[in-house]
């Protein structure tokens, strides 16, 4: 009786460990900015950020575009804390098409432009403020 205790008072444990490390990496983070990017030949975005408050870091990003034209990235935490570095990137690549504008999301729930296409010369850069 006391070992069936211990055993389930372990799986609880490994349990609420397992959901605090995936509830962790399912935060979606609104403080991430762009640092810099290129884009290839083969019109593929490599691009790398970094975040705006002291604290976390991020391991990936989806992009929740309903639109032809535009990407909107929703960046996400770490797995296993609010400041873990477990799954942490910074770079990350992105294919574009015919696109012309790419949002990361912001703190307010919004989206921030970061990255607008010239359709005259085709060329890229940080909108102007």
């Amino acid at each position: 009786m006391k070992h069936n205790a211990i055993v389930a008072a372990l799986i609880l444990v490994i349990l609420l460990v397992l959901g605090f490390f995936g509830f962790t990496g399912s935060i979606k983070r609104g403080d991430v900015v762009l640092v810099d990017y290129h884009i290839s030949d083969k019109n593929v975005l490599t691009f790398s950020t970094t975040i705006t408050t002291a604290m976390g870091y991020t391991r990936g990003y989806r992009d929740s575009s309903n639109e032809p034209d535009a990407h909107y990235l929703d960046f996400y935490s770490t797995f296993g804390g609010f400041n873990s570095k477990f799954g942490a990137k910074n770079t990350f690549t992105l294919q574009l098409d015919d696109d012309t504008e790419i949002y990361f999301r912001s703190g307010d729930g919004g989206y921030t432009l970061m990255l607008v296409k010239d359709r005259a010369s085709g060329e890229w850069s940080k909108p102007s403020k």
